[in-house]
C-alpha cells in the first residue's frame, strides 16, 4: 500500500500487525501501533511522519532502538525496532517531514525485522492508519482541541 504520509522513504508499506488485539507468543494483548515492512517484505529507511522534536533516540529492552517525536499539542509518534547503529537523530533536534531516522531492524522484542509505528494525541495511543492514509491529521486534531477547550470557556 502507497501512503499520502509515508514512515518508510520508497513510500510501499507492508502492514504485518494492525492496531488493536492480537494474539504474540501465545497471549491475548493490546498492539499500541501498526507494524509495517517495505512492500515484498524488504527493509526501508524509516522516515519522520511530520515535523517535530526528538525527545528519545536510545533503546530499551523490549522497544529495541528507537525515535520519539514531539510534534506539538501533545501528539507523538515512535519509531521502534531500528537496526542497532543507525539511528540518524538525538535528543533535541528539530526533524522535518521524510527525514531519515534509522534503518529497519530487529532490534528488542520482535519475530523479525520491521517498523513499529504509534502515534499517541494528549497520551493515549490512537490507531496510526488514518494518519498514514491522510484521513486524519494532527491539525484536525488540534482543531477539535480548540473547540472543545472554547466550549468549556
Amino acid at each position: 500500500m502507497e501512503y499520502k504520509n509515508p514512515v518508510l522513504k520508497k513510500g510501499k508499506h507492508k502492514v504485518t500487525s494492525p492496531f488493536g488485539m492480537r494474539t504474540i507468543w501465545g497471549q491475548k494483548k493490546m498492539h499500541y501501533g501498526i507494524d509495517l515492512v517495505g512492500e515484498g517484505s524488504t527493509l526501508d529507511y524509516i522516515i519522520a511522519f511530520d515535523d517535530g522534536i526528538v525527545v528519545a533516540s536510545t533503546s530499551s529492552v523490549s522497544m529495541g532502538q528507537y525515535v520519539r517525536i514531539d510534534h506539538g499539542n501533545g501528539n507523538y509518534t515512535r519509531y521502534l525496532h531500528l537496526k542497532k547503529g543507525s539511528r540518524t537523530v538525538k535528543v533535541g533536534d528539530k526533524v522535518f517531514k521524510g527525514q531519515v531516522l534509522g534503518y529497519m531492524g530487529a532490534t528488542g522484542n520482535v519475530t523479525g525485522a520491521h517498523l513499529h509505528f504509534d502515534i499517541s494525541v494528549n497520551g493515549a495511543y490512537v490507531d496510526p492508519a488514518p494518519y498514514l492514509e491522510g484521513t486524519k491529521s494532527f491539525e484536525e486534531v488540534n482543531a477539535v482541541k480548540e473547540w472543545q477547550l472554547a466550549a468549556i470557556a
